[in-house]
C-alpha cells in the first residue's frame, strides 16, 4: 500500500507541466507547433477552431484569456486520480491572439 500511495503522488507531480509561448526554454512540440498557428488570428477564429471554451477570463489588463479545459480520471487499486489537460489563448484588447500557455495541472 505504501509503494502505491508513493507511485500515486509521483505520477499526479508529473502531471505537472505547463508550456508558455513566452518561455525560452524548449520547442512544446507537436502541439506549441499547433497553438503557435493561432497567434495573430482572433478570438471568433480561435474558438471556431477549438469548439466552446470553459470559460474565458479577463486577463487583469486590457484582454482576455480564452481557456479549454479537458479532464481525464483514472481510479487505480481503488486510489482516484485526476489530470487536466488546459489550453490557454490570450488575446489583447485589439481581439488578437498574442500568446498562449499549455499543459496540465
Amino acid at each position: 500500500m505504501r509503494y502505491l500511495i508513493i507511485s500515486m503522488a509521483f505520477f499526479l507531480a508529473s502531471c505537472q507541466a505547463v508550456y508558455d509561448s513566452t518561455s525560452p526554454y524548449g520547442k512544446g512540440g507537436k502541439e506549441a507547433k499547433l497553438m503557435s498557428k493561432m497567434v495573430g488570428l482572433s478570438k471568433a477564429e480561435v474558438i471556431e477552431a477549438y469548439g466552446a471554451p470553459n470559460r474565458i477570463t479577463n486577463d487583469g489588463k486590457d484582454g482576455e484569456i480564452v481557456v479549454f479545459e479537458s479532464t481525464q480520471s483514472a481510479i487505480i487499486y481503488g486510489t482516484g486520480a485526476s489530470s487536466t489537460f488546459f489550453r490557454e489563448f490570450y488575446i489583447n484588447n485589439s481581439g488578437k491572439v498574442v500568446r498562449f500557455k499549455f499543459g496540465y495541472r
